[in-house]
């Protein structure tokens, strides 16, 4: 089998990168004939959950560490690394994916992992600093990758629109969700006395950024008065880059007087989510800006209904009951949720797409999985 090496991000910083990770695994172990080895490079406790991966604690790709400044010199000064690749080829690795280039002509190739260019179309969400330092590191992987893996057609254009004399081969490779199982069991009516839900709802399951725009819920709540629908938000409160984003949000929901209308619940476990999900009249999400979104993917997966911000990746996604609104119009986002709460009633169709996308979802994940072998054994055989 081919030794893929890689190197997990913190979940405390950026739990999607972690669950892009675990579902990428998840659609290589239903390969029935699978030829990629997975070995985790700094797991930042992830080995507990991808569980019969070979792990290697301290190594040298961990981000900031003093061997890391060491061999990121000696890649930009070389175009390689002799010292890392001596490190992997200790391990037997034959490609290392998500993570550093090792550089052009490296004998151990790098396949790296790009999810959006956001700081190149939406500057206003990032610091000068944040900006220069993912210009400098999306300008190593153009010049030093194999190869740059991308989750959407949409970020791969930007790439090659933003660094037209990048050397490495692109490629685009979709991720899916895997919800199976998630939130389908367990005491429904305790979990609703848990979040006090006494009447349907809709969900929010992004973090909140203000790239996610949540501020257009409380606007499109302003516009429905008394017949506002309730709508729970999960994910991390905190954004680095607007620290007071948060404390903004949570001040117009009170001058609104929407505060029981919008709730905020913070980092819920994972099969909480799933559950809240499921039994939710539709998923939301109204963001400005997405590499490609999980909310979406999740939705799905799960086979429910997601109202959604307009942008050119959402439309890549393409969910099959999506509705549609422009990121900037409250009024649009109103008129989409008046048009899933009037057909409330119609369970035996929720259940019947939720059926049939459980279904689907296994044969999903395997042509997921199987699109990452190849790109794996086409990065190496043009190595």
């Amino acid at each position: 089998m081919l030794r893929v090496a890689w190197r997990l991000p913190d979940a405390s910083a950026w739990t999607g990168g972690q669950n892009y990770f675990f579902n990428l695994a998840k659609a290589l172990f239903l390969l029935p004939e699978r030829d990629v080895e997975i070995v985790l490079l700094g797991t930042n406790g992830a080995s507990g959950v991808l569980k019969g991966c070979e792990v290697i604690p301290d190594h040298p790709c961990r981000r900031y560490s003093q061997s890391w400044f060491c061999h990121t010199f000696n890649r930009l000064l070389l175009s390689r690394d002799p010292a890392l690749e001596k490190e992997l080829n200790r391990y037997s690795i034959d490609i290392l994916s998500h993570s550093v280039p090792l550089g052009r002509v490296s004998s151990i190739p790098a396949l790296c992992w790009i999810p959006d260019l956001q700081h190149k179309r939406m500057p206003q969400f990032f610091s000068a600093r944040e900006r220069a330092f993912r210009d400098l590191a999306f300008w190593n992987i153009a010049r030093g990758a194999q190869g740059v893996l991308f989750s959407s057609e949409d970020a791969r254009k930007d790439f090659l629109r933003f660094y037209p004399k990048a050397k490495a081969r692109t490629f685009v490779l979709p991720f899916v969700a895997d919800v199976k199982g998630i939130g389908a069991v367990g005491d429904w009516n305790k979990l609703k006395s848990k979040y006090g839900l006494d009447e349907p709802y809709f969900i929010v399951p992004n973090q909140v950024w203000k790239h996610k725009n949540h501020e257009i819920l409380i606007e499109a709540l302003q516009l429905a008065g008394k017949d506002a629908p309730l709508i729970l938000c999960t994910g991390a409160t905190q954004d680095y880059r607007h620290p007071g984003y948060f404390d903004f949000l949570q001040h117009k929901l009170i001058d609104s007087n929407l505060s029981e209308r919008l709730r905020f619940l913070g980092r819920i476990p994972f099969e909480d989510l799933g559950a809240l999900m499921r039994h939710s009249l539709a998923l939301i999400n109204p963001s400005y800006f997405e590499g490609w979104s999980t909310s979406v993917e999740e939705a799905k997966s799960l086979g429910k209904r997601v109202i959604l911000s307009d942008i050119p990746v959402h439309r890549e996604q393409n969910p099959l009951m999506g509705i549609y609104f422009p990121p900037d119009c409250p009024e649009a986002l109103w008129s989409a949720l008046k048009i899933v709460m009037g057909q409330a009633s119609s369970a035996d169709t929720d259940e019947r797409s939720m059926r049939e996308a459980a279904l689907v979802l296994p044969e999903r994940m395997r042509q997921y999985g199987r699109a990452y072998e190849a790109i794996i054994h086409s990065i190496i055989t043009k190595s």
